[in-house]
Formats: structure tokens, sequence, C-alpha cells
């Protein structure tokens, strides 16, 4: 009897430690792969059609005039501090979008840390967890929103861009950390959804 209870102790200790070491693997590479992106999210007014496709036009809009914070010789750090520093412009250039299209919204700019459930870009799956990111909410900010990643540059609706974003992004990863994020990868899906609910147990 006390065999069995050692062998049923020991099973239940190895799959605390199991879980805790999935936990903490999961949460390390979350937080590296967010340490090397920024995250750009414009939010619509509302789910009306309308106000979705205003969304869409102050996207061309952002992404045609954004040439400044899309500068791929720019690093994350000087990417952030020019946002901080000109997120007046950018909110400008929104309103001014939607000043064309015949509308009143007001624009909010926001940059900061925010957290975000998984999502694909471009054959690249984030895991859900806190990013940096800008967010361009259009009036009540209670519509769905269109993000890309800012940083590196993959946010250009040309493929060369997106390419040498994608390059870059896998430099500043390990090989695991970016085959994880790879939507080539089947397993990738199934692991973050098991760190989703993990997430949301804890």
């Amino acid at each position: 009897m006390k065999k069995i209870n050692f062998f049923k102790a020991g099973i239940v200790i190895f799959g605390i430690i199991l879980v805790f070491s999935i936990i903490t693997y999961a949460k390390n590479t979350q937080k590296n792969i967010a340490d090397s992106v920024l995250r750009l999210h414009v939010i619509a007014n509302s789910n009306s059609k309308d106000d979705q496709e205003l969304k869409l036009k102050v996207r061309d809009r952002l992404l045609s005039e954004g040439m400044n914070f899309f500068n791929k010789n720019m690093s994350l750090e000087d990417t952030k501090k020019y946002i901080i520093e000109n997120n007046d412009e950018i909110r400008k250039i929104a309103e001014d979008e939607i000043r064309r299209n015949g509308y009143d919204y007001k624009v909010e700019i926001m940059v900061g840390e925010f957290a975000f459930p998984a999502k694909y870009y471009e054959s690249i799956m984030l895991p859900s967890g806190k990013y940096d990111a800008v967010r361009v909410i259009i009036g009540e900010g209670k519509g769905e929103n269109w993000w890309c990643v800012m940083y590196p540059p993959m946010c250009a609706l040309d493929g060369i861009t997106v390419k040498n974003g994608k390059n870059q992004l896998k430099k500043s990863l390990s090989g695991e950390e970016y085959r994880l994020i790879s939507k080539k990868n089947p397993p990738t899906e199934i692991r973050f959804k098991i760190v989703d609910f993990i997430n949301s147990v804890f």
C-alpha cells in the first residue's frame, strides 16, 4: 500500500513540476517575443459597415504617410520614442482622413502595454500575453480592430517590406522561438492554446 501511495505521490509531484515548467517556458517565450515587436491597432468606432470601412481608410492613410514611424532603420526603442513624441501628428493624420470621409469622430492615440489574445498576422502567430502597442482609437472605439506588426516593419501593404520585417524578426528571436510562431508548424497553435488555457486559469 505504501508503495502505491508513494507512486501516486510521485505522479502528482511530476505533474505539478511539468505544469509549472510549461507555464515558465511559455511565459518566458512570450516575453521574448513581446520584447521584440511593437504592434499597431486601429480600432473602429463600431462594427457598422461604414465604420469598418472608415477604419480601413484610416489604416491606409497611416500606412501611406507613416514612413517615419515605419522606418526600417530605426530600432525598436527609437520607434517607440518617435511615436510617443509625435503621437499628435499621427492623430491629426487619422482625423484628417476621417473628416475627408464626412465624419467628425475624434481619435485617441495610446502607447503602452496591453493584453492580447493569440493572433495570426502574415503567417506569424503571436501568442497571447502583454505587448507594447500603439492604439489608434476612432470615436467610441467599440468596433473590431485591424492590427499589424509595426516593428519590425511588417505593416506596409507590399510584400517586400513584410518579408524584410519577418527576416528581421527571425534574427531577433532564437530558432526555437521563431519556429513556435511560424504558421507552418502545426503544433504551434496547439501549444499556445494550452498556454491560453493555463493563463486563463491563473
